[in-house]
């Protein structure tokens, strides 16, 4: 980082242009700054302070949806006098990994989230790919994460003038929803194209089937790790991908929640009322029973 203003929040913001300006002329999106910024953990105060004191230091000036550099801000930054406040961290080797489903999930959701985005609102394919750009991810992982995202049903692509993503119900619950824990999301299994490929289920549908297996053959409650309901999911002849988020689903959205002793899950009230409904629901029965059928291979049913 480089020592381009006393402020630290005005020179936080100022080496972010420095190094995500596609141009000095076009500047930067006000809306990418912000992802930025908060994908370094800084808060909105800190960022709203830091653009106020630059306008009024006369370094940049708002162009519509923009911020630019006047001629003194371009100065500031290409002075030969500036100090070197710190080096570049050095490369995080997780980031040479095969990337998992979960985490490009998230990645992708963040940037929904960053934008507050509700359910059934949307994006540009443009705005997601300068997100994704600005923070450094690797680019081959945008078009698998939509891919990914649309399998699932959390997305929907469709043309506006320009290529938007639509941001389902199930995406909106999904991206509301807790995220798991470390281990939990060390099992994710990797983005693939052979997994992109395929059907999945919906996310009620995988809730159901997983929160089913907290119960033994009498009916009775039981803990489970994440490894006997991944065992136990198999009956179904459920892809890998599928057992996996079927299993992080049931935390996420609070029909199972973490034991403190150990990686495993127990059902909440919430848990117990799916399992409840979809033993007392004629239609729940049916449609979980019609998503099996539509998957190919045909899998067992419930």
């Amino acid at each position: 980082m480089l020592a381009y203003h006393p402020d630290s929040d005005a020179n936080q913001v100022l080496n972010i242009l420095d190094s995500e300006c596609r141009g000095v002329v076009q500047g930067i999106e006000r809306v990418v700054l912000e992802f930025k910024w908060r994908l370094l953990g800084r808060p909105d105060e800190a960022l709203a302070r830091a653009l106020a004191r630059l306008l009024d230091d006369g370094l940049l000036r708002p162009v519509g949806g923009l911020l630019r550099l006047t001629a003194l801000g371009y100065a500031r930054l290409t002075s030969p006098e500036v100090d070197v406040l710190s080096t570049a961290a050095a490369p995080d080797p997780a980031v040479a990994l095969t990337p998992t489903e979960y985490g490009v999930r998230e990645k992708l959701l963040a940037v929904f989230r960053a934008r507050g985005v509700g359910p059934g609102g949307r994006l540009s394919v443009s705005e997601l790919s300068r997100c994704w750009e600005v923070a450094r991810y690797r680019a081959t992982d945008l078009r698998s994460g939509l891919e990914l995202l649309m399998r699932d049903g959390h997305a929907k692509l469709g043309r506006f003038g320009q290529t938007q993503v639509r941001l389902e119900n199930d995406g909106h619950q999904y991206l509301s929803g807790l995220p798991a824990p470390t281990w939990m999301a060390r099992e994710s299994v990797a983005l693939a194209a052979e997994n992109l490929c395929r059907q999945s289920l919906p996310d009620q549908v995988l809730c159901i089937l997983a929160a089913r297996k907290f119960h033994d053959a009498s009916g009775r409650e039981q803990e489970r790790s994440l490894y006997e309901l991944d065992y136990l999911l198999e009956r179904y002849e459920l892809p890998d991908f599928a057992r996996f988020h079927a299993c992080e689903l049931l935390h996420r959205l609070g029909y199972a929640e973490l034991l403190a002793e150990g990686p495993a899950l127990r059902l909440t009230n919430s848990g117990r009322a799916l399992v409840l409904l979809a033993e007392t629901s004629n239609v729940v029965q049916w449609s979980v029973q019609q998503a099996l059928k539509a998957l190919e291979p045909k899998v067992a049913t419930a």
